[in-house]
């Protein structure tokens, strides 16, 4: 993550260092990325980018976090207006949102897909785990009120509930990513009859019985 040297550079600066690195992610990957280029197009002094961050990694995680939370907020706006709506309508509305935001902020998810399509796994599973967390806590909070709405069972193990549904928008992604080259270009249609699909197996396992 940022060292503070980086945090307390003006808010301009910081973000078209953050772009160009994220124009170099994209068009290069993470694997042929060179820091060189980066600080080069920056204007920055290469020691200056190791007061800013530990290395190439350390940018990446960076970048993906941030596209992680963009993500979040862009999906937290998107409900934001729906709050009367039960919750599998909501997680519709979300992994469908999912591919609207795709669609908003193509460089972003387009080195997300290319990373877990051909990542190590070592750093695979630490970006992963970054955005996992994320996820998880939005998703927490959401359990939470449908379940004082006492719209979902009130003995659900909240944290494994967000890391499976969490773990089903992973999956969405991965069974797309495997049959489209690039995520640009994949079958909405399909994508959604999958959504569907993901829905009412969710939701046939976790939605409040009919008392009698």
């Amino acid at each position: 993550m940022p060292k503070e040297t980086f945090n307390n550079l003006p808010e301009e600066k910081k973000n078209f260092i953050i772009q160009i690195a994220t124009d170099e992610f994209y068009e290069y990957g993470y694997e042929k990325s060179s820091i060189s280029r980066i600080v080069e197009m920056s204007g920055i002094a290469k020691g200056s980018f190791y007061q800013y961050f530990e290395g190439k990694e350390d940018l990446f995680r960076f970048i993906m976090t941030m596209a992680s939370e963009k993500k979040l907020e862009y999906l937290n706006d998107l409900i934001s207006n729906l709050n009367n709506m039960d919750l599998f309508k909501l997680l519709r509305a979300l992994f469908l949102g999912s591919l609207v935001f795709q669609k908003d902020n193509p460089k972003l998810s387009g080195l997300t897909d290319r990373f877990l399509k051909n990542a190590n796994s070592k750093l695979k599973e630490i970006i992963l785990g970054d955005s996992k967390k994320n996820s998880n806590l939005f998703l927490e909070n959401l359990l939470l009120q449908d379940i004082a709405r006492n719209e979902i069972r009130s003995d659900l193990n909240i944290s494994f509930t967000a890391h499976l549904i969490t773990g089903i928008a992973v999956s969405l992604s991965d069974y797309m990513r495997d049959r489209f080259e690039d995520m640009d270009k994949l079958d909405e249609n399909m994508y959604e009859n999958l959504v569907d699909e993901s829905i009412k197996l969710l939701k046939e396992g976790i939605q409040q019985k009919s008392q009698i």
